[in-house]
């Protein structure tokens, strides 16, 4: 699960019910792999707080770029990344919960030269052959695969995110919540940091929902 992702199909099946027009539709896919594709290329080892640092600033101006307000939260440990929609008194609110750390890498243990610069492959006779990206400009085939650090835990659910709340708005659509998202740098350290810092900005998160966009559900 943590190298490779069906992101194309996962993309295609989370945006499609936003779309009009397969066209449409199809931009807005390649988009997010472009995305995906720069995001996963910033290390982002949870034992390096530079790495963490770079990834906060990535998501500062993403999530600035969509019209959310951004604030880093220190706690004892990384700092969580917080973002939110402004709010409205009349639509419940959701909290999002994703993490953007990743575990140590062995470069060694990866069939490609780099963990960290994404990889397209295609299913081939019970494997996976690379393909190049140039691939993607006529069409896109869905059951293509990414390969790359965190494509898929936890990296991809945030790209998917930010590109549903893009389609949302080029189709004009209402959004009925007030939407929060919270951002962890080390939860492949366990997140210990986690539970003080959620008491300590309880007010910051309060939400009528919460949404934890990371895999299984956990105890």
């Amino acid at each position: 699960m943590k190298r490779s992702f069906g992101i194309l199909f996962c993309l295609f099946f989370g945006l499609m019910g936003f779309a009009q027009d397969e066209a449409t539709l199809k931009s807005q896919v390649r988009h997010a792999i472009d995305e995906l594709v720069q995001f996963v290329g910033i290390p982002n080892d949870a034992l390096d707080a530079a790495d963490i640092n770079r990834n906060i600033s990535w998501l500062t101006r993403e999530f600035n770029d969509r019209g959310f307000n951004t604030s880093v939260l220190p706690t004892e440990g990384r700092p969580l990344f917080f973002a939110a929609l402004p709010m409205e008194d009349d639509k419940p609110t959701v909290l999002l919960y994703m993490h953007f750390d990743g575990q140590s890498v062995d470069p060694s243990k990866w069939d490609q030269s780099n963990p960290y610069k994404v990889v397209l492959k295609a299913p081939e006779n019970g494997t996976f052959t690379e393909r190049s990206f140039d691939e993607l400009n006529d069409d896109i085939d869905y059951e293509w695969r990414l390969f790359g650090r965190s494509t898929s835990d936890d990296k991809g659910p945030i790209v998917m995110f930010l590109n549903a709340i893009d389609l949302l708005r080029k189709e004009n659509k209402a959004i009925p919540f007030n939407i929060k998202v919270i951002l962890d740098g080390e939860e492949e350290k366990s997140s210990k940091p986690l539970p003080k810092a959620v008491k300590q900005y309880r007010e910051l998160l309060a939400a009528d929902f919460l949404m934890i966009n990371d895999g299984p559900v956990h105890a």
